[in-house]
């Protein structure tokens, strides 16, 4: 039964009797199926399991030769189902209709077994290369349109043809829309690299990096391969090719730049601050030794000496802080900028200090200094007079501090103003100025 299965199943079709046993015989080796009319051809053909080539009388009642071929091969499911006439007809002009209306082969009575056998064999040979054909078809196709890269065909003129999913994607635009553009509309400059010239010379192949844009306008860098496409004459058809996004490869490296920037940055600002602290150290010490000796005003402005370099080692620690945030959106800073900028602020004095006490600073990206700085300054006008209406200014306050690390500390100033507790309230709102790095009269 298994050798039976593996045989070739051939469809004969007759509506004499005589004919199809003769051609019965001379098939032995092949799995045959019977018709004696066009009708219970064309049933057997749509079936389940459907003959590999029908070998067909062409004179029939009913439905001839000629219609059943017709419509065998108007249907997708049959249309590659070879079929052979076997005819007594001779006249040119019935083999020529045979043929347009897709017959495979004419075999003329009176029949001789070994042609029979030999053209059968030949056209099921031929059916098995084209399934083939069709299956690697099929394969490369589904390559094609699920590849992950984008892929691209262009014509000999370097107009697009293909355009898989992916370049869907990349790209913005549905293969309709693109299709028989030159594909040199992908490119930030059309002319690049002379893409098209590079491809159809003697070379025959492109690679290299160029800058892709898509339908919305937005350029990206992008590798690309292309290699011609030659028909069996050798003659340059056209050319296909493969496509990556360089986007995050680039960003990455720009990541890596500038996080080795920062490294740098931190290095400097301890070494630089470990020299401050050696120095405030010394000159702390050298002004408790003087300060019995020394004007006041003298020493008055060795303490603003004093607190200016203090101020540069809390300014270190921003630029520690602000360059961690900006690495994170990709981007490096301009720390400059935000330090050297002149911003009239309210003339206070300095608070007292030590000089080993560096106060964790807040970032300036989550509140407005321009803002915040008259408010706290108000504050502390009220807290100096013990004037409950500090308390309403600390409202604006709160609101303006929000997305800050300062919950805890504006918590306890909300509580020492409520109970107009005025030096628990200083002691709090000191400590909030400090971290704002903001000079304070208190």
């Amino acid at each position: 039964m298994a050798e039976l299965l593996s045989k070739p199943k051939i469809l004969i079709v007759d509506d004499q009797k005589s004919n199809i046993d003769f051609l019965s015989d001379i098939l032995e080796d092949y799995d045959k199926r019977i018709s004696l009319n066009g009708i219970k051809a064309l049933e057997i053909a749509r079936s389940a399991n459907p003959p590999d080539l029908i070998i067909m009388d062409i004179m029939m009642p009913e439905m001839d030769g000629y219609e059943v071929c017709q419509r065998l091969k108007a249907d997708k499911k049959t249309r590659n189902i070879p079929v052979i006439f076997v005819t007594a007809k001779k006249e040119v002009l019935d083999e020529k209709r045979g043929f347009e209306l897709g017959a495979a082969d004419y075999v003329t009575k009176p029949y001789h077994p070994d042609i029979i056998k030999h053209r059968i064999n030949t056209h099921l040979e031929l059916k098995k290369q084209y399934a083939e054909l069709e299956y690697q078809e099929r394969y490369i196709r589904s390559l094609f349109n699920y590849s992950l890269d984008p892929i691209i065909s262009i014509n000999a003129n370097g107009g697009i043809v293909e355009f898989n999913q992916a370049a869907e994607s990349t790209f913005g635009y549905r293969q309709q829309e693109i299709s028989g553009k030159l594909i040199t509309t992908l490119f930030a400059e059309p002319n690049e690299l002379n893409f098209l010239d590079t491809i159809f010379s003697v070379k025959a192949e492109f690679k290299g990096e160029v800058y892709m844009t898509n339908k919305s306008g937005a350029s990206f860098p992008a590798s690309i391969k292309f290699a011609a496409v030659r028909n069996l004459d050798g003659n340059i058809t056209g050319a296909v090719g493969s496509l990556t996004d360089l986007t995050a490869e680039k960003e990455l490296f720009k990541l890596q730049q500038e996080e080795r920037k920062v490294e740098a940055v931190k290095i400097a600002v301890e070494t630089m601050k470990d020299v401050i602290r050696n120095s405030l150290h010394g000159l702390q010490l050298l002004r408790n030794e003087a300060s019995s000796s020394v004007s006041k005003e003298s020493l008055k402005a060795f303490d603003e000496s004093v607190n200016n370099m203090l101020e540069h080692i809390t300014k270190m620690e921003q630029l520690k802080s602000f360059s961690e945030i900006k690495i994170a959106g990709l981007k490096f800073f301009d720390i400059d900028g935000r330090y050297t900028k002149k911003t009239k602020q309210p003339e206070t004095a300095k608070i007292d200090f030590a000089p080993n006490e560096i106060i964790p600073i807040i970032a300036y990206d989550s509140w407005d200094r321009m803002a915040v700085t008259p408010v706290v300054s108000k504050i502390a006008q009220f807290i100096a007079s013990s004037n409950g209406e500090a308390f309403e200014h600390f409202k604006t306050l709160k609101e303006l501090l929000c997305k800050t690390e300062l919950t805890r500390e504006l918590g306890d100033l909300e509580n020492a103003l409520d109970r107009f507790e005025f030096e628990s309230a200083k002691r709090v709102l000191t400590t909030i100025a400090k971290r704002l790095n903001i000079q304070l009269d208190l």
